[in-house]
Formats: structure tokens, sequence, C-alpha cells
């Protein structure tokens, strides 16, 4: 008996979180991730809050200290972001 109609399970997944529209939930979970592994345990457990729209992620970060230091690196910080997301996802982080 050989199946006739079968599919990777990657592909009904994929299909699945197309047709629920989940699609736009899981890649804001997969930026605030990569922050926390690019700016490092610390940094990250500074940051207060997250919130990402239309390429910038807005950070609330509560030492300023740290928040001036992550200032400096934020052209870095992008660029390892958005090698870890394989494409162009951020364009700008705005600390607050």
């Amino acid at each position: 008996m050989q199946r006739s109609n079968t599919n990777k399970m990657e592909a009904l997944i994929n299909e699945f979180i197309r047709e629920q529209g989940l699609e736009e939930g899981l890649q804001r979970v997969r930026i605030y991730k990569v922050w926390d592994l690019v700016v490092g345990e610390k940094a990250a457990s500074c940051t207060t809050g997250k919130y990402y729209n239309k390429g910038i992620l807005y950070c609330t970060v509560n030492s300023s200290l740290l928040r001036s230091s992550i200032g400096f690196q934020k052209t870095e910080i992008i660029s390892r972001m958005n090698s870890m997301l394989n494409g162009e996802m951020i364009s700008d982080i705005v600390l607050r």
C-alpha cells in the first residue's frame, strides 16, 4: 500500500502558520530572542520591554550606562541581528 498524497511535516506546519496568520508574531519572537543573544545576558536582563514594528526595534533598558553603551554599538548590533535573522529585518534600534 503506497501513499499517494504525502506532504513533508515542515510544509504542513508552514502552511498552518500561514493560514492562521501567525507569521508576524513568530517573527517578533525570533527578533526578541536574537536581541538577547546579540547584546548578551547582562544587557538582556536589563531590557525590560521590547517592541518591533516596521523594521524598528524599540527597547526599554533600565540602566543608563548600558543604554549609552548599546547606543555606541547600535550599527554593529543591527548588522549582527540581521545576519542571525537571515535578512534585513532590523533597520534601526530605538533605546528608551
